[in-house]
C-alpha cells in the first residue's frame, strides 16, 4: 500500500506518517530530506533524531531521494520525511522509480 500525507509546514505530517509506519509492524526506513540551513531547522532536525524510534534505519538524503528509495531493502514501511509538503523534492521522481523498493 502507498500512503501519501500532505499538509502545511509543522502540521503533523511526520508524526502521522511515523505512527502509520510503526503500526505496520515491521522494519521501518526513514528517508530524511531536511537540511539544517538555519538554526531553527537544525533544532527541528535534532528533535526528530531524538524522538524517532532508534530501531529504525535512517537515510539522510536532502536531494537524492530516488537513489535513497532504491537503496532500501527489507523494510515494511518507508517514510520520506520532507519538512514541508514533500512535493518540491519528490515531484521530479518518476513514480516507477520511487516505488521500486516495494518488491524487495
Amino acid at each position: 500500500m502507498l500512503t501519501v500525507i500532505t499538509g502545511g509546514a509543522r502540521s503533523g505530517k511526520s508524526r502521522l506518517a511515523e505512527r502509520f509506519a510503526a503500526s505496520a509492524g515491521g522494519p521501518v526506513t526513514v528517508i530524511a530530506t531536511a537540511e539544517a540551513l538555519d538554526a531553527d531547522m537544525a533544532d527541528r532536525i535534532a528533535a526528530y533524531r531524538v524522538a524517532r524510534d532508534q530501531d529504525w534505519d535512517v537515510i539522510e538524503a536532502p536531494v537524492e531521494v530516488a537513489e535513497a528509495l532504491g537503496s532500501v531493502t527489507g523494510s515494511t514501511s518507508v517514510v520520506v520525511d520532507y519538512p514541508h509538503s514533500g512535493l518540491p523534492t519528490c515531484s521530479n521522481i518518476p513514480m516507477s522509480r520511487s516505488l521500486s523498493w516495494r518488491g524487495r
